[in-house]
């Protein structure tokens, strides 16, 4: 394997869409304006609701101008949603986790874990 590229998947630009059009509905009115301000609990879930959506048009972003999402090569993983470069070395294990709930018939997301040897090294302040 010299190098394996993985796109984002486009279903995540929908999600930016739909989260410009709550914005707008938001942000636009006055009455949701007042509320927003003078409401604490309003104000945390907007600022929270903001940070998120901020996030999801960032990777938005990377899907317009085709940026892949993860490139695989010999020496290193590369994470462009969080701009993490991992090196191989570093790497103590890798496996599938899943979410989801546990009756019949639920969806379950998988996921890849990588598990470091030194993970304090690879924090971000």
């Amino acid at each position: 394997m010299e190098r394996e590229e993985l796109p984002f998947i486009p279903l995540q630009l929908t999600y930016c869409f739909f989260y410009l059009l709550a914005a707008y509905y938001l942000f636009s009115s006055d009455d949701y304006l007042f509320i927003i301000i003078h409401n604490p609990i309003a104000l945390i879930f907007a600022v929270g609701f903001s940070i998120y959506m901020a996030r999801s048009l960032r990777i938005g972003y990377f899907i317009l101008i085709q940026r892949l999402a993860v490139v695989l090569t010999n020496e290193s993983v590369v994470i462009t949603a969080s701009s993490d470069i991992i090196r191989w070395l570093d790497v103590a294990d890798v496996y599938m986790t899943h979410k989801g709930y546990k009756d019949v018939g639920s969806i379950r997301a998988y996921y890849v874990t990588i598990k470091l040897r030194d993970p304090e090294a690879y924090l971000k302040l």
